[in-house]
């Protein structure tokens, strides 16, 4: 029996990966626990799903007593950070998918109190490393950066990416024929300062000043997030063509991305990149930040330079007024899910 212990998980990308992997081991019959954090926005309704009251201070007294009350042969720790305890009965897998916790933010824009977290998060990973078998990655520069930082023999660590692959072939094909949003763009990100919208927006001001050209730009910013609110507000009173959506189901998100013509992705620092994923499958062209992380994961249209709101500017002008003639974007990644579970199991 598998024991996936996913209590620091709350949203975003995260979130996405562990409803896909707990269906799919709710779909295959395999036996397994998962306590998860309560304060998790999807919620899958199943009796092998505990939701629990957590925070970092009682991690890991929840953790050690369920694999006391339930026994399992494998502990699936979800959420970056190995146990403090070595379980001698259990093989223990830590799957890694925070890069901010390969430098502890320092490179991301992030608060000092955010980055504060990430360096205490830092420190349980170095004490806790020696008590997980094996560390599982979605990407080869974070499962290289993550031996180098941590110093972790290769051979404890797994590279099975994961993603909801049929999920979004099932939308795609679905698609009913009907012309795109002319000029049309989509930015499917939470509003962590990391995901660098501040500079996107600023490049939709530079278009409209610049060049008086107004391309639609639609936002997935939550709407608790009050900074982006108020800056977001400031530039549709300016009249730029800007629409948030706010945090929307995914089959709606999805018809929102098949409505668009390019799906733009300046963010600095991603696992995986889902978005860039969907968008391609979904019939978008790509334009992203010229990262490494970006070209693990697809071959984009185009690459602008994320921290140069000119760079942007400039790309998606290019982009609107070339879109018959740049390259169709197309997926590097594959679906492992069936290899990770065996892993598991």
């Amino acid at each position: 029996m598998i024991l996936i212990e996913a209590l620091n998980i709350r949203a975003g990308g995260g979130a996405k990966l562990l409803n896909y992997l707990v269906q799919t081991l709710i779909q295959k019959g395999v036996p397994f626990k998962a306590i998860v954090n309560a304060k998790i926005k999807e919620k899958i309704n199943n009796e092998s799903i505990l939701y629990l009251n957590s925070n970092l201070a009682i991690k890991d007294f929840l953790l050690y007593k369920y694999i006391n009350l339930f026994h399992p042969k494998v502990v699936f720790c979800f959420g970056n950070i190995p146990p403090i305890i070595k379980y001698k009965n259990a093989k223990v897998v830590t799957y890694f998918q925070n890069t901010h916790l390969l430098d502890g933010g320092a490179n991301s824009g992030l608060s000092f109190l955010r980055k504060l977290r990430y360096n205490i998060l830092m420190a349980l990973i170095s004490i806790g490393k020696k008590n997980s078998n094996y560390f599982l990655f979605q990407s080869i520069k974070n499962r290289n950066s993550f031996i180098e930082r941590f110093k972790i023999p290769f051979k404890n660590t797994k590279y099975i990416p994961f993603f909801n692959l049929t999920q979004i072939k099932k939308s795609a094909s679905g698609r009913k024929p009907f012309s795109k949003i002319e000029n049309s763009f989509i930015y499917v990100s939470s509003g962590a300062s990391h995901k660098n919208h501040i500079r996107l927006l600023n490049a939709w001001t530079i278009l409209a000043k610049r060049d008086n050209f107004y391309p639609k730009l639609y936002l997935t910013i939550s709407e608790d997030n009050n900074i982006l609110s108020e800056i977001l507000k400031k530039k549709c009173d300016e009249g730029l063509n800007i629409i948030n959506l706010g945090v929307l189901p995914q089959d709606d998100l999805f018809e929102y991305v098949k409505a668009t013509e390019f799906t733009i992705f300046p963010s600095l620092a991603e696992t995986i990149g889902l978005g860039l994923v969907e968008g391609v499958f979904l019939g978008n062209k790509i334009l992203a930040s010229d990262m490494p992380y970006v070209h693990e994961v697809v071959i984009p249209s185009l690459v602008f330079n994320p921290l140069q709101e000119n760079s942007i500017a400039d790309v998606v002008l290019f982009a609107c007024l070339n879109k018959n003639h740049i390259p169709i974007s197309k997926v590097l990644l594959e679906d492992k899910i069936d290899e990770l579970i065996s892993f598991l199991q």
